[in-house]
């Protein structure tokens, strides 16, 4: 029982550990992505500047830019891990494509210098560097799309919506009318009496009324959202589904009819 207990509180103190990660990257987002566009801008001048030249690997400025690129892609991915697990795969993947992507060029000095000492082949040597930097060129750049991608999955995900897609069930009613009670005085029609919307039901419609927020109603040839409280003219009726019978509105939970 007491190991039941402790396993229990120590779930609950885990994830109120989460939480309190989640609201805090939640919090600073804009901060982390100011710091994620800044290290991009850094990383792209790093890679622009450094490739013309032939860094040792073993140099003290070799080892700096490594420090220095890895708290760029260090902070890169502070702002990508909380935002799921999409994108922190994509993020990973560009992140070690761009680090390849800047160091690729200084890893084959050695073997190259030591290959061609004689100055024999030296047309074979120009090949195979102008390679190695267009490989570089395409690892940094593909990786700089990766995180691109990652960022727009994370902060902007509308961007990648198509244009026809299948729009949210919400904005199906947006196209109608809200009906008040003070409408009848605007559309000049003072002498037809009003009633409560609630003698056009069935007993049992008015029992179900909680259900919904909206209910649809024809007045005066237009359809209105009208509320379960308010009054209509008498002329004017309910909408209803073919089949069911049921009122047709907008209910408090999900779904077309309730």
């Amino acid at each position: 029982m007491e190991a039941g207990f402790a396993t229990s509180r120590r779930g609950r103190d885990y994830s109120l550990y989460y939480l309190r990660m989640y609201e805090w990257f939640y919090r600073n987002k804009s901060i982390l992505l100011a710091l994620n566009l800044v290290s991009i801008m850094l990383l792209f001048v790093i890679h622009l500047s450094i490739l013309p030249f032939q860094i040792n690997p073993v140099s003290f400025a070799e080892k700096v830019l490594q420090v220095i690129n890895i708290t760029l892609i260090c902070i890169i991915a502070l702002s990508l891990i909380w935002r799921g697990i999409v994108c922190i795969v994509i993020g990973i993947l560009g992140l070690l494509l761009i680090y390849t992507g800047i160091f690729l060029p200084s890893y084959p000095i050695d073997v190259l210098d030591d290959s061609y000492l004689d100055g024999k082949n030296e047309k074979n040597n120009i090949n195979i560097k102008q390679s190695i930097f267009v490989a570089a060129h395409g690892f940094f750049f593909l990786g700089m799309s990766m995180v691109g991608l990652s960022m727009i999955i994370a902060y902007r995900p509308d961007v990648l919506y198509v244009r026809n897609r299948p729009k949210p069930l919400e904005t199906v009613w947006e196209s109608y009318p809200i009906w008040y009670n003070d409408n009848i005085k605007l559309l000049g029609r003072k002498s037809e009496p009003t009633v409560d919307i609630k003698t056009l039901m069935t007993d049992e419609e008015v029992y179900l009324l909680w259900r919904y927020d909206y209910i649809l109603a024809d007045v005066y040839g237009t359809p209105h959202l009208v509320r379960s409280d308010s009054h209509i003219p008498k002329s004017s009726t309910i909408f209803r589904d073919k089949k069911s019978g049921k009122m047709i509105g907008k209910g408090k939970y999900i779904g077309y009819f309730v």
